[in-house]
């Protein structure tokens, strides 16, 4: 690549307006035109290029006044900020340069450019870029505030600054096209100004409710996942409390049951009266003898026995025990 590669593009991007001459072109390339006219230019004349700029901004009118973004457009509120950040990026010891010289509207004017193009070009650079990057090291170390937010980040008041000067640039640039059309022309351009304003505000909206119905739509999808979940969790605890309740069912039989063999026999009628009446030789049913199993070991069965039962056999009265069958 060379000097003339880096400005091939524009300059043939340029010459295909149809109002481009060779003396626009060469204001910007910097090529003599082989005339003799080319000594009456003055060459520090920097405004003989703005036609060139003209058409490759598209403007029909190469004669269109140019609009430069402005820090005037932060308002007086964010502007002492703004001046903050303008002597910490631009540090210069040059008279011209400072508040009242010549040239203190060029770096007001630098600084305005830089960050109204601050989130177009991290959007295309990415963020650690070098100007952007530096800017918002500047911008932290003069800690610019917003004064409608002063607690706004700094990456937030920069992005905020941007949309302001951005704004402004537009409505002057279009208001300075207004300027070389002719009345029905200014009449029409207004008009379709309005309505390109008005179609930009309906793809924005469009946008948004786009963002929310999205939004929206994945919050409904998670709700449904979690009554999946609680449905199957409650399936689970439904089987769980059917077989439950047919362990106590059953274990209710197999209690009537054994109470009502207990009271068939002899030995379990009288046992059953001491027990109703509160006899304490009620505890003869330990002792009894009629089978091969000692009595001291079958106390610790219930200990074999599921949570649930265990609770039930505690619940029982004595006389009622399920082990007085085994006595």
């Amino acid at each position: 690549f060379s000097a003339k590669s880096l400005r091939q593009a524009g300059i043939n991007q340029a010459a295909l307006h149809p109002s481009m001459t060779l003396f626009y072109l060469s204001a910007i390339s910097g090529h003599d035109i082989d005339s003799s006219t080319q000594y009456y230019f003055d060459p520090t004349d920097v405004g003989r290029g703005l036609p060139t700029i003209n058409a490759l901004h598209g403007k029909v009118d190469l004669k269109t006044p140019v609009a430069v973004p402005t820090l005037e457009a932060l308002g007086a509120g964010d502007l002492n900020s703004a001046l903050k950040l303008m002597d910490q990026v631009f540090q210069c010891n040059i008279p011209s340069f400072d508040v009242g010289g010549d040239l203190y509207i060029v770096k007001k004017t630098f600084l305005a450019s830089l960050l109204m193009h601050f989130p177009d070009l991290e959007r295309d650079c990415g963020r650690l870029n070098r100007v952007s990057q530096s800017l918002f090291d500047n911008a932290t170390k003069a800690g610019i505030t917003s004064s409608s937010s002063p607690t706004l980040p700094v990456r937030q008041v920069l992005e905020m600054w941007s949309a302001k000067i951005k704004a402004q640039f537009k409505k002057d640039s279009e208001l300075n096209i207004m300027k070389v059309l002719d009345p029905p022309g200014q009449q029409t351009y207004a008009t379709v100004a309005a309505m390109a304003e008005d179609v930009n505000s309906l793809t924005n909206a469009v946008e948004s409710l786009t963002k929310t119905v999205g939004d929206l739509s994945a919050k409904f999808n998670e709700m449904v996942d979690k009554c999946v979940q609680q449905e199957a969790s409650i399936s689970v605890l439904s089987a769980k409390e059917f077989a439950l309740r047919e362990e106590v069912r059953h274990l209710r039989v197999l209690d009537v049951a054994r109470s009502q063999q207990l009271m068939s026999t002899p030995e379990g009628g009288r046992s059953n009266k001491r027990s109703r009446s509160g006899d304490p030789s009620a505890t003869a049913l330990f002792q009894s003898d009629s089978t091969d199993i000692p009595p001291l070991l079958l106390l610790p069965l219930p200990l074999l026995l599921p949570p649930m039962q265990q609770r039930l056999l505690l619940r029982l009265p004595l006389w009622q025990h399920p082990l007085a069958l085994l006595l």
